[in-house]
């Protein structure tokens, strides 16, 4: 049963992934959706950002024990704050912005992908959540900006 559950919060979390994400930014682009596809290139961008200049001061270990070598691997190997959690966030509301009718299914999703990444040992809660806010102030910067 472990493997099963394993299995499928590995697929959960891959939704949200830069690959996921990219391709939903090309969808934007073939279907003429000029402005969201700028406004999830700044989700993408502001999210990593921010999280990186956290992440060059405050180092967290992730739960799996990995450390770092090197600037470039402390910035990708820190815990705090989850950019997939922060992504997931300022794409959810930008998605719900877009399509109101589906708010239960793109919770659901975006609770789902949020608890993967602990499932999964990528991060604590606290990770988590910090991620939350990022995904909240960069979506809400980026809607006073455009």
């Amino acid at each position: 049963m472990k493997e099963i559950l394993d299995e499928f919060f590995r697929d959960v979390t891959a939704l949200g992934s830069g690959y996921i994400v990219g391709g939903l930014g090309l969808v934007f682009l073939i279907f003429g959706f000029q402005a969201e596809f700028f406004k999830l290139m700044i989700i993408l961008v502001g999210t990593y950002f921010v999280a990186a200049i956290i992440r060059f001061f405050y180092f967290k270990e992730r739960p799996n024990g990995k450390g770092y070598s090197g600037i470039v691997d402390k910035i990708h190997n820190s815990s705090f704050p989850s950019v997939h959690a922060g992504r997931v966030v300022g794409i959810a509301f930008l998605l719900l912005e877009m399509f109101s009718e589906l708010s239960y299914v793109l919770l659901a999703v975006s609770v789902a992908i949020l608890y993967s990444r602990v499932y999964l040992k990528k991060h604590y809660w606290i990770d988590i959540f910090g991620g939350i806010i990022l995904g909240f102030v960069v979506y809400f910067v980026m809607g006073m900006i455009i």
